[in-house]
């Protein structure tokens, strides 16, 4: 498995020049036996199976520990746009996410602590911040619920949008392609949380981790990759792999680091300009 960096006409990579930042120095430089990595460069390999395989937080680290120092050390006092597919891996929230779909009807449970929240009230100019689990102190709650995260219900009413003759906890008819009912805003509590301000600005971890270091995230439009210049250096690289592989691991191992070291600058610049005329296009 291999994950990479790419500018419009290179890859992320360290000018020799400039010192190793020493959040890299401790890097593993052989992360599969038998393969070597440029520690200048942003590339991360990993052997897949037996429960390995790469994840969110694999990518999180890899952005946060290795592409960003390097951008940083190569590009000093400027700030990095970084671009991805919506994939899961890419797109996946922090455990404590204000994600509706997460939450039940009643307090407790298996739901997590989700972060506190925030809303208007119906005057729609007062703010308020709401917090999401119940003070461990609060003498005017059940014990048995005291320290737990609150449910749909609770947060509803506290933001005074529990109507009176109640709301189910989800309409399971939204899931059915046919039913155009999930369109409404007030069809099940999960609904109408979901569309509250605070729930639909949202982040996704990636995004978070990203903008605290002070760079951009954004994220192409989904089963859109042909927006993404990567995918065309990832089918170039696919093609010398398969053309030079003997097909057994060592092979493998050593074929696909030149494989990506054979794609030249002149051809990834091709691949972006592409990109950006089908951006046109769209």
């Amino acid at each position: 498995m291999v994950c990479d960096f790419i500018l419009p006409c290179n890859r992320l990579e360290m000018p020799s020049t400039v010192r190793l930042p020493s959040i890299l120095s401790d890097r593993d430089l052989e992360p599969v036996p038998g393969l070597k990595i440029n520690p200048r460069q942003a590339t991360e390999y990993i052997k897949v199976g037996n429960g390995s395989w790469w994840n969110g937080d694999n990518l999180v680290h890899h952005v946060l520990n290795i592409a960003i120092p390097i951008f940083e050390a190569a590009f000093p006092n400027a700030q990095a746009l970084f671009l991805f597919d919506h994939a899961t891996s890419q797109t996946a929230d922090a455990p404590d996410a204000l994600r509706a779909s997460h939450m039940n009807m009643e307090p407790g449970g298996k739901q997590p602590p989700l972060r506190n929240g925030w809303f208007y009230e119906l005057n729609g100019v007062t703010l308020h911040a709401q917090q999401m689990s119940f003070n461990e102190n609060d003498q005017s709650v059940p014990e048995k619920w005291r320290g737990k995260p609150k449910g749909c219900k609770r947060v509803l009413q506290e933001r005074g949008l529990w109507p009176q003759g109640g709301l189910r906890h989800d309409c399971k008819s939204r899931k059915l392609k046919k039913d155009k009912s999930h369109t409404s805003n007030s069809c099940c509590a999960r609904q109408v949380l979901s569309v509250q301000p605070d729930f639909l600005e949202q982040k996704s971890r990636l995004q978070e981790e990203i903008e605290k270091r002070g760079h951009l995230c954004l994220f192409f439009p989904k089963f859109h990759c042909e927006l993404n210049w990567i995918e065309y250096r990832w089918g170039r690289a696919n093609w010398y792999t398969r053309k030079n592989c003997q097909y057994n691991w060592p092979s493998l191992v050593k074929t696909v680091p030149k494989a990506l070291d054979e794609i030249p600058s002149h051809l990834l610049l091709k691949y972006w300009w592409k990109s950006t005329r089908i951006m046109d296009a769209y």
